[in-house]
């Protein structure tokens, strides 16, 4: 069994973050990351938060039907110029009920 601690502050972008989000509220889809990317919300998805109570940011809300985000082509997303160079990509989810294939 391994254990799961809840950050109890926002990350804060280092060297090698990419893309940061943190979903807040009040500053909408902005990018913490060093370069700063322009994300945009599609067919109605959303920030809501902060969840759980007391966390440090908020999430983005999907309704599983056509809601995205979209974020246009940038040299640093081609997770393929350089196979020997290790990446992380990490996020956190919280589905309302499973059951059916999530896509």
């Amino acid at each position: 069994a391994s254990t799961i601690t809840t950050p109890t502050a926002q990350h804060s972008s280092d060297v090698n973050t990419l893309l940061l989000l943190h979903f807040d509220p009040l500053n909408d889809l902005l990018d913490s990351g060093n370069t700063v990317h322009t994300i945009t919300s599609v067919n109605g998805a959303h920030i809501t938060g902060p969840f759980p109570p007391s966390s440090v940011a908020g999430r983005m809300t999907f309704d599983g039907v056509d809601d995205d985000i979209t974020i246009p082509q940038h040299s640093d997303f081609d997770l393929t110029a350089d196979l020997k160079t290790d990446y992380t990509i990490q996020f956190w989810v919280r589905h309302n009920a499973l059951g059916a294939t999530q896509t």
